[in-house]
């Protein structure tokens, strides 16, 4: 209102002029386009960006005009991920879960998976395992951890096809009668199996053999056998040999390959003065690492070992690295009657009474096992001579790598490991590193104060002796310091 009186009067409308020829419109035409023209260059801060704007979409048409007067393909953005189908994505899931269990579903309803890889974003960049899949009754729950992802969700258990659930009939999952497998195939009675508290247990949905590692009184670890021979323990679990605890106060020991060799020789009969026992993991590492809960003291006091590995080669080499640890002179070797590999073999082929009469007639070790197996053997004697020792300035390097190596591989304090021996399997030479491929080709013989060592990689064949590291020497008196006092106060 207060405006208003500023208005301009209002004027009565034209009148509709005549249409004038294209000629006389010519002067009209070029005064409206130069003043167009003036109000565009006013309005040029303003419309700059959507001039721009224009430009670019003008240029783009014309391109898309010219690459379909070419036949070029159209350009096109690339589309979103979409989310598959349910039933794919189940299935998807459903093979996640698979690899990690073998059995069906209806057998997994509770538990929960973690090793699988995402669906959506297949574990980015580096394959990441971030998939976490929990089973239940008739769907399945699942996320991912992967910060870019983060997909979570429920979905239906895959639908089989029509025509499969038609001509498959409903059938159970294979299960079996370990016992029964055992006494009957096997030929280890029960009072056996009930000694060494042999049972059975259902692991990933499976049934499976269980056999406890008894150590100490207590249960350290159980491996379980799953159906088509695979073996599985619990991780993390602590190393022994089974059957630790019948070693103590036993004058003769006879160490095998296996559990089931173990109970094979309890099977043959024993005398009371014998225990047996096997190394945890087969002929790959012997005793490394196995010699807690007191074997390393039974082993000592006994009067022989008797070595009942099996006969081919890695048993051979087993035998060599446990007789070389305790002493060549008082372990004896056996020898498997032709067609029979280890102790299980004779007592399903011969019975109880073999296997004993080969653990019987087991011949000195020495006699039967070479200085040093097919595997390892000692360099020729044309690279002996051409040997060459660690420099005196990386000796104290090389000496605290291999206390470093020794710790790792046996748990052990160096003084405790004098006399033994530890091939080229095991360690790495502090000096070449074992080369590009890594080698473990490094053997050492701890005594008291220095190391013998050797090299066997052809292009270091380092050897020779190395002094303990200060630290150890020192620690080593301490310990023999405290021994003394203790005996004195006993």
């Amino acid at each position: 209102a207060r405006h208003a009186s500023r208005l301009p009067a209002a004027t009565p409308p034209a009148e509709p002029r005549p249409l004038r020829p294209r000629a006389a419109a010519a002067p009209a035409l070029a005064a409206a386009g130069a003043a167009h023209s003036a109000l565009a260059a006013a309005a040029a801060p303003a419309s700059a960006l959507v001039a721009s704007v224009a430009v670019a979409a003008s240029v783009r048409a014309g391109v898309r005009r010219r690459w379909r007067r070419q036949g070029r393909p159209a350009l096109r953005a690339a589309p979103l991920p979409l989310e598959p189908p349910a039933q794919v994505l189940s299935r998807a899931i459903a093979g996640e879960v698979r690899k990690c269990s073998r059995a069906p579903l209806q057998s997994l309803v509770g538990q929960q998976f973690r090793q699988g890889a995402c669906p959506f974003c297949h574990g980015g960049p580096k394959h990441q395992s971030t998939f976490i899949v929990s089973v239940e009754d008739g769907y399945m729950r699942y996320g991912c951890f992967r910060r870019t992802c983060g997909r979570r969700g429920r979905v239906e258990w895959p639908a089989a096809p029509d025509a499969i659930r038609e001509q498959t009939p409903p059938q159970a999952p294979e299960e079996v009668d370990w016992m029964q497998w055992l006494v009957e195939e096997r030929k280890i009675p029960r009072d056996v199996l009930e000694n060494n508290r042999v049972g059975v247990s259902r692991y990933l949905g499976e049934s499976a053999l269980a056999l406890p590692y008894v150590a100490g009184g207590g249960v350290v670890n159980v491996k379980y056998r799953l159906p088509g021979k695979r073996f599985l323990q619990r991780r993390g679990a602590q190393a022994c040999l089974y059957g630790v605890d019948g070693l103590k106060g036993k004058r003769v020991v006879v160490l095998v390959e296996g559990e089931m060799d173990k109970l094979s020789v309890e099977a043959g009969g024993l005398e009371a003065d014998v225990g047996v026992a096997s190394v945890p993991n087969g002929a790959a590492a012997g005793l490394l690492g196995v010699l807690g809960f007191g074997a390393k003291e039974a082993l000592d006091a006994a009067e022989r070992i008797v070595l009942a590995t099996d006969g081919d080669e890695a048993g051979q080499h087993c035998a060599w690295m446990i007789a070389n640890t305790l002493g060549m002179d008082r372990c004896r070797l056996v020898r498997w009657r032709s067609g029979c590999k280890d102790a299980n073999d004779v007592l399903m082929a011969h019975g109880p009474a073999a296997v004993r009469e080969d653990i019987a007639a087991a011949a000195p070790a020495s006699d039967l096992l070479a200085p040093r197996p097919a595997a390892v053997q000692r360099p020729s004697h044309a690279r002996q001579e051409r040997r060459t020792s660690i420099p005196r300035e990386d000796q104290r390097l090389a000496a605290e790598n291999i206390c470093e190596q020794l710790r790792k591989v046996t748990h052990e304090p160096l003084e405790s490991l004098v006399g033994q021996s530890y091939d080229g399997r095991m360690l790495k030479c502090p000096q070449c590193g074992g080369g590009e491929r890594l080698d473990r080709a490094f053997s050492v013989k701890v005594e008291q104060g220095f190391f013998l060592y050797n090299c066997f990689r052809g292009s270091c064949g380092c050897g020779g002796k190395l002094d303990w590291p200060r630290e150890e020497v020192q620690l080593s008196v301490k310990e023999r310091q405290r021994d003394v006092r203790q005996a004195l106060l006993a």
